[in-house]
């Protein structure tokens, strides 16, 4: 890795209180550069060069400054202007240069393209990442400065955040009888090319379909492929012979540029590296040659077959970086496909696009931008690597709308473990993957011996080795692009023709569905060599037929027989156009949303199969599909429609009490049996005042428990049971919380006297209720059980008197909460008589009596101790023990008098008494 990318950049631009400019990252589907302002641009948003502040002035300033470089105290640059120059020596600056080298030959279109306006400020080499923001905040508030911008660090593809690059050596698995198409050595382990499934893990046709495609192409020299990477090693054994010569080195201020230049440097001596090596060598390697490996436009072996690799040098020897200048290059001086394996930044730099739309628009052209005659294509092609973070963020240039971005594949047509995904990814080529034995690839590199002090190369020799990476599989498709330019190059091919070749060129491997969960974000498809090569007749695919929709409740499946195309064998896809409104028509399925079926893994007549989903119940959908080949020609479409099912609510039936009153630590039940009509799986919810709710399934039944835990009153929740396509069916539950009432004594218990040896029976549900009809349960006692005794059962007591004396009987009641009553009787033992007890003796007026029960009627005298009748009273209507007849004796005279009590039963009872 060049280097790790820093992330205090972001915050120290908001401890400095920097703005963005206007021109911040470019998508995918923003290629055009909007107004920009003279802000620092962009800031926080990865690693930048410290020490470079590059900028763009305004035509007039540049015309002034020119295309020399000026140090910070050189008197001309005063004299040019002189605000800079205070400025440049104010913040430490060494100097001012062009960033792009104005060649002669094709100043008039440069100047067009606004080259000439790009200029960088060096600082100080002591200069940080803090130093350089400040300095170039600063230079933005020049006269004369339309914008200033922050340089990012670029790295090689090659080197994974996480995973390491290279790996073992491996033996191929091959079949030694496999017929290779060239008598290359190490073709046999080169799998990306044509995979036989004979390596662990790998299956057969997971490769680039290149043998196929070598039967048609192999490359032609008067393509020349800019490898803009570390330093090629150009005298590598495998590779010297398709490297390019300058037929005119030394021209437009580039010295001894035989085979390209290091820009990083500024020289022409190449840093020869691994990573930019085994990229070519995957691009040109010197085919049929009898060593080493094959490159995929590497030629047939004679000497003027083969695409030419244009060496771009854009690391140099001390890991410093130069990419504008390289893109420039390339496209003044032949090349028309620019191979790019690094990158890594999170934003656009504005200087970096310029030059690589400068390579799209003017390589192969001359000043006015017409195809030069001996340029096999007019304007160029760029392609980027993904990147190797395994991330879904966008990563620039690579996510730049008008390059081409290739992602990785491992031996079996997954994703490689390392791969970037997004929306801008086009294609997805061979990258190798080190969990596959013999997984990688493996290409052209180079060993060599390096001054540490200078970082010259000081001994260098030929050497292969596997490398894995996006680094490995963008270069596959610029090779097929070589073979593309090759075959079809010449006068009036552009480059949209090109890219039209090449992103339509599909294996028939469906990337989506060996790759679930990361659809549309990892490109097209697989890139097929030989179908790149393919002739396009204008001629449109079959129309659709025989169109079967099955349909469901939220979706829709529909079906047809794969159809055929004259010239690619079946339909590349299908494009489903969908409306829920009106049905479709030839005006009008263009307007409709649509979604594409990769059609290319099907024979014809095998049944193509695609399936709407999330729709609505009951709904009318309207459907047209189109069969589509890889160039665009269209069937015509065949129209349809179908509805997705009706759909009913679950049946819940409700079991338990119609009224529910919970108090206290009271509970009820209730049971919620569900049936749903289609048999569809459901489930649950409940909703409203819930404290002291709870609810469980068991299979078909909801167990809903209530308790009072709530305040007292009334309180509502209600279930509502769902099924898997929504229908619901909702019941509402109401019940009251109320305030436990303790049991009360109805009416009184009269029972005072109880005759010796006789039973007394009290039913106490007669005497005590519950105000909220709880159930009671009771208990009794006695104080003197041996004067009476009690028994209780079923709610009945059973009182007995046993001797002369007083007891108290206590009656304890209490209901389902734990609420209660105690009732108290005091109750007499009196001998078994008519008479129970006689009161008050002596007495002063009134004296009463107690009657048993047992007597109806009787007749009470008093007499005198002369034997005379004093008083006498019959009594009748006796109910009930104790009965109290009150006599008023208060005319009778004070003395001794006898009591006497006759019943209707013939018993009669007598006592003494005294009358004050």
């Amino acid at each position: 890795m060049r280097k790790k990318p820093s992330m205090g950049l972001l915050a120290l631009l908001i401890a400095l209180g920097l703005g963005l400019a206007a021109c911040s990252d470019r998508t995918a589907l923003d290629p055009e550069e909007p107004e920009q302002s003279a802000e620092v641009d962009p800031a926080g948003q990865g690693a930048t060069v410290p020490g470079l502040v590059r900028v763009r002035l305004t035509p007039d300033l540049a015309d002034k400054i020119g295309t020399r470089a000026l140090r910070a105290d050189d008197p001309a640059l005063r004299s040019c202007d002189a605000p800079m120059s205070d400025l440049l020596r104010s913040i430490g600056a060494r100097e001012v240069r062009p960033v792009f080298i104005m060649e002669p030959a094709y100043e008039k279109r440069m100047r067009r393209a606004g080259l000439h306006l790009w200029y960088d400020i060096i600082l100080d080499e002591s200069a940080g990442e803090s130093t350089t923001l400040r300095s170039a905040s600063e230079v933005a508030d020049l006269p004369g400065v339309d914008l200033v911008e922050q340089v990012p660090l670029y790295r090689t593809m090659d080197e994974p955040v996480f995973f390491p690059l290279r790996a073992y050596s491996f033996d191929s698995e091959r079949n030694e009888n496999d017929v290779m198409p060239f008598n290359d050595p190490y073709l046999r382990k080169q799998w990306h090319y044509h995979n036989t499934g004979s390596g662990l893990k790998s299956l057969k046709g997971a490769d680039l379909n290149l043998f196929e495609a070598w039967k048609q192409e192999t490359g032609d020299p008067s393509v020349i492929v800019a490898v803009i990477d570390g330093g090629v090693y150009y005298e590598h054994e495998d590779l010297a012979q398709n490297i390019w010569v300058n037929p005119n080195p030394g021209q437009g201020g580039y010295k001894d540029d035989i085979h390209g230049y290091n820009f990083a440097d500024e020289d022409a001596n190449i840093a020869y590296d691994a990573h930019g090596t085994h990229v070519a060598g995957v691009i040109a390697a010197v085919n049929n040659n009898g060593i080493g490996v094959c490159g995929v436009a590497g030629g047939n072996g004679s000497p003027d077959s083969g695409v030419r690799i244009m060496v771009c040098d854009a690391f140099g020897r001390k890991n410093g970086q130069a990419f504008e200048r390289a893109f420039v290059y390339a496209a003044n001086h032949g090349a028309v496909i620019a191979q790019n394996s690094w990158g890594g930044s999170k934003f656009m730099s504005p200087s970096l696009k310029k030059a690589i739309d400068y390579f799209i628009d003017y390589a192969g052209c001359d000043n006015d931008g017409n195809q030069l005659p001996d340029s096999p294509m007019k304007g160029g092609v760029v392609l980027f690597a993904a990147g190797n973070e395994s991330s879904d963020d966008m990563s620039y240039p690579a996510a730049y709308g008008p390059v081409v971005t290739i992602s990785a594949m491992a031996p079996d047509w997954k994703k490689a473990y390392y791969t970037n995904r997004g929306e801008w990814i086009n294609l997805m080529c061979p990258g190798g993957d080190l969990h596959y034995p013999g997984g990688q690839i493996y290409s052209t590199s180079v060993q060599k011996k390096v001054d540490e002090q200078t970082g010259n190369i000081l001994a260098a020799q030929s050497y292969y080795e596997f490398m894995q990476g996006t680094s490995m599989a963008c270069p596959h498709a610029s090779g097929v692009t070589g073979l593309i330019v090759s075959k079809y190059g010449g006068r009036g091919f552009t480059n949209a023709d090109c890219k039209r070749r090449l992103l339509s060129a599909l294996r028939p491997s469906d990337i989506n569905e060996y790759n679930p969960g990361f659809e549309g974000i990892l490109g097209a498809g697989y890139l097929d060599a030989a179908r790149a090569l393919d002739s396009d007749s204008s001629k449109a695919p079959a129309q659709v037929k025989d169109v079967k929709a099955e349909p469901g409740y939220t979706d829709l499946t529909i079906t047809f027989p794969a159809v055929a195309d004259p010239d690619d064998r079946t339909a590349s896809y299908y494009v489903i156009y969908y409306s829920d409104k009106e049905p479709l028509t030839a005006s009008t399925y263009k307007s409709a949303k649509s979604t594409k079926v990769f059609g290319l893994k099907y024979n014809v007549g095998d049944k193509v199969s695609y399936t709407s989903h999330n729709l609505s119940i009951h709904q009318s959908y309207h459907y047209a599909i189109v069969a589509v080949d890889r160039w665009g020609n269209e069937a015509a479409p065949t129209f349809f429609s179908s509805s997705t099912l009706d759909n009913a609510a679950p049946v819940v039936t409700v079991e338990g009490p119609k009224e529910i009153r919970l108090a206290g630590s009271e509970t009820a039940r209730l049971l919620l049996k569900v049936a749903d009509p289609e048999g569809h799986t459901w489930s649950y919810t409940m909703k409203g005042d819930l404290l002291g709710i709870s609810a469980n399934r068991e299979e078909e039944t909801i167990l809903v428990d209530l308790s009072a835990r709530g305040s007292v009153g009334k309180h509502d929740f209600a279930v509502v049971v769902r099924d898997q396509y929504g229908a619901e069916t909702e019941v509402k539950i109401s019940y009251e919380v109320y305030l436990n009432s303790a049991p009360v004594l109805s009416k009184p218990i009269t029972l005072t006297y109880l005759p010796i040896g006789r039973e007394q029976t009290i039913s106490l549900g007669d005497f005590i209720t519950d105000p909220d009809g709880h159930k009671l349960t009771y208990a009794v006692t006695s104080s003197a059980d041996q004067v009476v005794a009690v028994k209780l059962h079923d709610g009945v007591v059973t009182l007995k008197g046993l001797t002369k004396g007083s007891s108290t009987v206590q009656i304890h009641a209490v209901d389902e909460l734990g609420a209660e009553l105690y009732v108290s009787l005091s109750i007499k033992a009196v001998p078994d008589d008519i008479v129970y007890h006689v009161y008050p003796i002596p007495t002063y007026g009134d004296l009463n009596v107690v009657l048993s029960g047992q007597i109806g009627s009787a007749t009470i005298s008093v007499i005198a101790g002369n034997g005379s009748v004093v008083y006498k009273e019959a009594v009748s209507g006796i109910t009930g023990e104790g009965s109290t007849h009150k006599m008023d004796l208060s005319k009778l005279a004070g003395g001794k008098y006898l009591l006497q009590v006759e019943g209707n039963n013939g018993l009669k009872y007598t006592r003494y008494f005294v009358k004050y």
